[in-house]
C-alpha cells in the first residue's frame, strides 16, 4: 500500500514504490498498487498498471477490458 494516490508524482520519493515498478518492468508483470483512503479521499484506490507487459494494442486492450470485467463483477466503483 501507498500513501497518496500512488500516481507517478506520489511515487517519486517512494523508493519502494519505485524499485517495484522497476521489478514490474523488467519480469513483464502488471504492476498493481492500492492507496489507501486518506488525505479526504473516502476510498481506497487500485491502480492496475499494464504497461510493463509491453503488450501490441489489441493485446492490451483485450487485457484491459478483462480487467474492467473483474472489477465490474466484484461490485468494485469504477471511476
Amino acid at each position: 500500500t501507498l500513501p497518496g494516490t500512488g500516481y507517478r508524482r506520489g511515487r517519486k520519493a517512494c523508493a519502494l514504490a519505485n524499485t517495484h515498478r522497476q521489478w514490474c518492468d523488467e519480469n513483464a508483470k502488471p504492476q498493481i498498487v492500492l492507496c489507501k483512503a486518506s488525505g479526504g479521499r473516502p476510498l481506497d484506490s487500485l491502480i492496475v498498471d499494464l504497461s510493463p507487459l509491453r503488450l501490441p494494442d489489441d493485446a492490451l486492450t483485450e487485457r484491459k477490458a478483462q480487467v474492467l470485467l473483474a472489477a465490474h463483477g466484484s461490485e468494485m466503483e469504477l471511476r
